[in-house]
């Protein structure tokens, strides 16, 4: 094993405390604050693909889309349902004011770092979109279903380097809480079956970046700020 190898897979396994110390000195905004999620993920992500291209990683370069026409066909299906139901999703509350209450209370009652990181306004959401949710579908996939599976699986079994990256990807969020670390290792062990099953890193990237614009849009839809509260400030 490469040195650069090495040091890599030493970023990746410190990476979750370094997010937490970062926690206790959070930055003037919460756009400084997208700003800075983002930037770590791509100096992360740089790493691993200046590594790749000086041939030093122990992995083949990832297949950009599926082979299969009737498999690139279900892939578009399904980020499209799920676009289709971002945007129902968002009318639909918009439109309720009893599911707003709801999910307001919902969000008061976690009381955690994540509800903290979500969107409340227009300048934060298209920033939330265009660098939080790109950056996270760009850099955590390539980091964890390219490089990290595809490492872990030449010393095991596909299964076993699903469960071990999608669990080292679950402690990438520690710093939102133990219920994220949960959440997030099961989804990211779907998109390692999905990452699998398509064959395509592209796929999980978009998918990815639609389940993350998905919340970035709930969360705006529901804590923006009413037109009476505007007149009223």
């Amino acid at each position: 094993m490469d040195f650069l190898e090495i040091v890599l897979l030493t970023v990746i396994f410190l990476f979750p405390f370094l997010d937490i110390a970062l926690e206790k000195y959070k930055l003037k905004t919460k756009i400084q604050e997208y700003w800075k999620l983002s930037i770590m993920l791509w100096l992360v992500t740089a790493f691993l693909i200046y590594a790749f291209s000086i041939d030093t990683l122990s992995v083949s370069s990832p297949n950009i889309i599926p082979d299969s026409i009737m498999v690139m066909g279900l892939a578009l299906l399904i980020c499209c349902a799920l676009a289709t139901y971002t945007l129902y999703s968002a009318t639909s509350i918009n439109n309720n004011d009893e599911i707003k209450a709801q999910i307001r209370s919902m969000f008061a009652k976690n009381n955690d770092s994540y509800d903290e990181l979500l969107p409340t306004n227009r300048k934060e959401y298209f920033t939330f979109v265009g660098l939080v949710s790109m950056s996270a579908g760009v850099c955590e996939e390539l980091i964890f279903r390219w490089y990290l599976l595809h490492f872990l699986e030449a010393y095991s079994n596909w299964i076993i380097a699903c469960v071990i990256s999608s669990v080292i990807f679950g402690f990438w969020h520690l710093y939102l809480g133990w219920m994220h670390v949960i959440k997030s290792a099961v989804v990211g062990f779907l998109l390692s079956l999905a990452y699998i099953y398509f064959d395509s890193i592209l796929v999980v990237i978009v998918v990815h970046a639609l389940m993350d614009i998905h919340a970035g849009t709930i969360a705006f839809v529901v804590k923006k700020p009413t037109s009476r509260v505007l007149i009223e400030s």
